[in-house]
């Protein structure tokens, strides 16, 4: 159990996800967006910049819940409402694509990428289950990765 109330968490929380806009290509996932706007869909070739995206963003929850829940017990109820608050509400998320996700060329995206689970998680969020279900499956890995 951590030390810190509720609201700390999340605000420790947010500010890891909030890493998510020092992401390296930021001005490609503008362009990108620009281009599904003036579109009004996503181009096929801008596919890939976004599943990048999101497999960043899912990293960034992946290594939170492992460095935080996992090790220092805070909430995962704080990682889920941070994950709200910064990738809902500013505009992270690829709602659009929800509708898509089992299509084969958006799965083909996704699974191209190291953790496929995490991109999705990055890419249109999930249920807090989810999230546990994941952070506990890289906890375990982790640990035997590191106890060698």
């Amino acid at each position: 159990m951590s030390e810190l109330e509720f609201n700390e968490q999340r605000i420790v929380f947010q500010a890891e996800l909030s890493k998510v806009f020092d992401y390296v290509d930021m001005v490609e996932i503008y362009e990108a967006r620009s281009r599904e706007s003036h579109a009004g869909y996503i181009i096929d070739e801008d596919m890939w910049i976004f599943m990048n995206f999101a497999s960043y963003a899912g990293s960034l929850m992946r290594i939170s819940y492992y460095k935080y829940v996992y090790k220092k017990g805070f909430d995962v109820r704080a990682l889920a409402d941070a994950s709200v608050i910064v990738y809902m509400f500013q505009g992270v998320y690829k709602f659009n694509l929800e509708p898509y996700i089992n299509k084969k060329e958006v799965k083909a995206a996704l699974n191209k990428t190291r953790y496929p689970k995490w991109t999705r998680l990055g890419l249109i969020g999930g249920s807090t289950k989810e999230l546990i279900d994941l952070g506990k499956e890289f906890g375990v890995y982790m640990d035997g990765f590191l106890n060698g």
